[in-house]
């Protein structure tokens, strides 16, 4: 038995002309992750950051009201540059505020956050160096058959670093 011929499929013109075509012409282009927390600009003066108000159902009192008291206020969705889609909170306590998936964005003035960057600074420098004179008691017990000097080697390393970018007003 002979198989039948089967003619060759042949592409048509206006298809040949589609295929020749540049349909991605933004292909150079830099693709990054979108963020579920992309803020707008800090404004001038400020530093922002999300604080969490609400996490596994409840409103996180303690939390928001820690951070209020340390001097960060809600930032009203008006003070972002018209460019900016910012998340706005629809409904709630934090109605017309900028926010996300329990969090709500929250700013300080530079100087007041300078001022509490400092207070944690020295309260750490001043517990740093307690403990230390703390461990050469203990080396030194008994006489001074302790242990002996204890050497601390201390070492600091970058976690992560978070560049916002400053609007310029």
């Amino acid at each position: 038995m002979a198989k039948p011929v089967v003619p060759a499929v042949h592409e048509s013109r206006e298809q040949d002309l589609r295929d020749s075509e540049d349909t991605h012409d933004d292909e150079d282009e830099v693709w990054t992750q979108s963020l579920s927390l992309d803020a707008p600009p800090a404004r001038k003066g400020m530093r922002q950051r999300w604080v969490r108000f609400y996490v596994g159902g409840r409103e996180d009192h303690n939390n928001i009201s820690r951070k209020f008291k340390d001097g960060w206020k809600p930032r009203e969705a008006a003070t972002v540059p018209k460019n900016f889609s910012a998340p706005i909170i629809e409904a709630g306590r934090f109605a017309g505020f900028i926010g996300v998936h329990g969090a709500v964005l929250c700013e300080i003035p530079e100087k007041r956050a300078q001022a509490r960057e400092k207070y944690y600074s020295n309260l750490t420098r001043a517990r740093t160096e307690a403990l230390e004179s703390q461990l050469q008691r203990v080396g030194q017990v008994a006489g001074g058959k302790g242990f002996g000097p204890i050497v601390s080697e201390k070492k600091s390393t970058l976690v992560r670093e978070v560049k916002v970018a400053q609007d310029e007003e």
